[in-house]
């Protein structure tokens, strides 16, 4: 695959070379090997070797701003920093998250001094945290309880956070506190909390809660009683902390989505070479019929919800605005996805999935019990679907004020990976004038050369139709009607994010990965078509052959053309 942009080579470039320092996954002496990621979640301890290992390489240094000494550049990258850790031990993946997600309010709201304080605290290979929710408001963040008390200079912190991802092994974490009882949403403020720097008799830790998955992370909590903070402490402005935090988290979901691929990579990685020399009724499984189909829908799925991931970045870069919508969908979209897709997997695989040793170490089934701890946190999917359910109306609003159709040029620029640095300053909680990625669609019967004029008239018509009943209908975001509307939004953007790579970046997706993944949208979005079986049957075939090229070259699945270890392919499986 040839790629045209040198800055987007220059980023796949350190992907691969970021894989090759992880060693081998099948070696069981590697410190990132499978053996000794399922030795440390079996034991239930924290990761102390492997973070050891991700400190050496610098692997901190992707959460930091380059102005500020670091190689965040932007969410593209980053994202391509995460996969080669996701695709091995999601735990770790979510620790190294967390520091990110703990700096984020300062990298978006904080002074210059804050930002170099927090800068060197994990350039020092510290570990940070975001603490927002309570265990009696779970993630109602708008009832918190935690108090700040202003006594001059200085602010006396009291209050407990429960279920916090590294709340005891982290050195800071960024606390969401209430400074106003009367002022409701407008009466709650953000606290950088350095433990080094405040008395310790003044927190506790509590203890590790025992959870399904990511079993080595440090999921517990913190309890603060009178605990004294000099007024720097204070990130943002007084009484601003729940817009800092919803800004924050505009950010951080586009990142929690993408975390749930590369698990889903290697299980297909693992699926794909166990079918090939599996036998079955005097045949190799993927020889099945239905298997052959399976494997291939799922990648097709697959590259539909990574697609969806970059057209969200490549938006933000253009207009920051583009997240208050995107990022909930991007959110709840993608992580179910992965789920249903990892679900499908163990399917195939049958027996194998479900052990905890020789089948590739047992890593599959950490995989099934890890993947679902995404669709909880940064808000659950349920929240997410609540807020994109909330802006369709107004979404379909701006889009029907909206009709000029978007020429190629156009589609083109806006879809392009950005050299620009991602601003966190910008990021807002206003509205797209009006949302490009899924307003594309209205004008569909203008992409003829991506998609079969007949099959684009048909998803051009039924999203039409689907916001018109969204400005006449009166729906309840949290009834069961606005989710289904919510849910279907989720599919319309996916599709139109794989249309609009294909326009923007042609060498990134094939033809054949682009009718599959529109012709499984169009089933779960109830749309009729007349696209035969025995077409859709080639598309299948196409692209599993494309799948058996890629590992016989070794390279990455999903979307990205990446080079792999050499040592990926398994003996044992």
């Amino acid at each position: 695959m040839n790629y045209s942009d040198s800055k987007f080579i220059n980023d796949l470039k350190f992907a691969e070379d970021l894989e090759a320092q992880f060693g081998s996954p099948l070696d069981k002496s590697c410190i990132q090997s499978f053996h000794k990621i399922i030795q440390t979640d079996e034991a239930e301890k924290f990761p102390v070797e492997q973070i050891k290992f991700l400190d050496n390489i610098r692997f901190d240094s992707e959460f930091i701003p380059s102005d500020l000494g670091g190689n965040f550049t932007n969410l593209h990258r980053f994202c391509l920093a995460l996969r080669p850790l996701t695709r091995r031990d999601l735990s770790q993946a979510i620790i190294k998250a967390h520091v990110f997600l703990g700096a984020l309010p300062i990298w978006i709201g904080g002074t210059d001094v804050q930002k170099k304080r927090i800068a060197d605290k994990i350039k020092s290979h510290e570990l940070l945290a975001l603490a927002l929710t309570e265990k009696e408001i779970g993630s109602d963040i708008a009832r918190t309880q935690m108090s700040a008390i202003k006594q001059k200079n200085n602010w006396t912190i009291s209050g407990e956070k429960w279920l916090i991802n590294s709340a005891t092994v982290a050195s800071g974490l960024t606390l969401l506190t209430k400074t106003n009882p009367q002022a409701g949403p407008l009466g709650l403020s953000l606290f950088f909390l350095d433990k080094p720097q405040v008395n310790k008799e003044s927190f506790d830790h509590l203890k590790k809660i025992k959870t399904l998955g990511i079993r080595s992370a440090d999921i517990s909590g913190i309890k603060i009683s009178n605990a004294i903070l000099g007024a720097d402490a204070l990130v943002g402005i007084e009484g601003r902390g729940l817009e800092l935090t919803f800004k924050t988290l505009l950010a951080s979901r586009v990142v929690a989505a993408e975390l749930a691929c590369g698990p889903i990579e290697t299980l297909l990685r693992m699926t794909l070479e166990f079918s090939a020399t599996r036998n079955l009724y005097g045949k190799s499984v993927k020889s099945i019929p239905v298997v052959a189909s399976q494997l291939s829908r799922i990648q097709s799925q697959l590259v539909m919800a990574e697609a969806l991931i970059q057209m969200t970045i490549c938006r933000a870069q253009q207009d920051m605005n583009s997240l208050n919508l995107m990022s909930p969908t991007v959110k709840f979209f993608v992580p179910l996805l992965c789920e249903k897709l990892a679900q499908e997997l163990a399917r195939i695989m049958g027996a194998r999935y479900y052990l905890r040793e020789d089948f590739y170490s047992g890593i599959p089934q950490k995989i099934l019990r890890d993947l679902p701890l995404i669709s909880l946190f940064d808000g659950s999917s349920r929240v997410n679907l609540n807020l994109v359910a909330s802006m369709l109306k107004s979404t379909a609003l701006l889009h029907v004020n909206h009709l000029q159709p978007l020429s190629a040029s156009e589609i083109i620029r806006h879809g392009k990976f950005s050299s620009e640095n991602f601003d966190f300053s910008k990021i807002s909680l206003g509205m797209s004038q009006p949302e490009l990625l899924t307003g594309s669609l209205r004008n569909l019967d203008q992409w003829n050369d991506v998609l079969e004029l007949s099959i684009a008239k048909k998803i051009q018509e039924s999203f039409i139709d689907f916001e018109k009943r969204n400005l006449e209908d009166e729906f309840d975001p949290q009834s069961h009607n606005g989710f289904s509307r919510a849910e279907a939004f989720g599919w319309y953007a996916a599709i139109a994010g794989l249309l609009w790579l294909k326009k923007a970046h042609p060498e990134l997706v094939s033809a054949e990965v682009v009718q599959l993944a529109v012709s499984i949208g169009l089933e779960n979005l109830s749309i009729g078509h007349d696209i035969g079986r025995e077409e859709i049957a080639q598309w299948e075939k196409q692209v599993l052959e494309d799948l058996n090229q890629r590992l016989h070259l070794n390279l990455s699945l999903g979307l990205w053309q990446t080079q792999m270890h050499q040592a990926w392919r398994a003996a044992d499986s």
